[in-house]
Parts: structure tokens; C-alpha cells; sequence
């Protein structure tokens, strides 16, 4: 599980490499789940790192972002990441 921390006024990016869980497989579909009231902005991926763009949270508190994917060998997994939102 990765960790960072995130400015209630920031809109930043955080990505998952899945490079060496895949072991030459491809990703085909990436999902993220994430708390409210963060927002997300916009996601993306490439075959093997996702990405989603993230805005919003509360000074003080701690979110969850959760990325599911597929491939094209038929895995199917989940990664979190815990985001705790602090002014800077």
C-alpha cells in the first residue's frame, strides 16, 4: 500500500505501476474507487500503470483510492493507496 500526503486545495496525480505484477500481461480495464468528497478528475492507463487525477479532501482527514483492474490473460486484482489530506 502506498502513502501520501495531499493539500485540500492541490489537485495532483497518483498512479499505480503494476509492471512487475503483470509479468508480461496487459491491462485492459482500470477502475478507481475513491472517498468522498475527494473528486477525481480524470483516470487513465497504459498497459501498465494506471493513473488517476484527484481533487478535494478535508485538513485532517484520511482517504482511501482503490484501483481494480483486468488483463487481457483474465487476472483480475485490487491496489490501494492511503491519501491523508494536510494544509501545507
Amino acid at each position: 500500500m502506498k502513502f501520501f500526503v495531499k493539500d485540500p486545495a492541490s489537485t495532483l496525480d497518483y498512479n499505480m505501476d503494476w509492471t512487475l505484477w503483470l509479468d508480461g500481461d496487459d491491462i485492459t480495464i482500470s477502475t478507481w474507487v475513491i472517498d468522498s468528497p475527494l473528486v477525481s478528475m480524470s483516470e487513465s492507463e497504459t498497459t501498465k500503470i494506471t493513473t488517476i487525477f484527484v481533487a478535494g479532501g478535508v485538513d485532517g482527514e484520511t482517504y482511501t483510492l482503490t484501483n481494480n483492474i483486468n488483463t487481457i490473460s483474465g487476472r483480475v486484482d485490487e491496489r490501494s493507496i492511503i491519501l491523508r489530506v494536510a494544509n501545507r
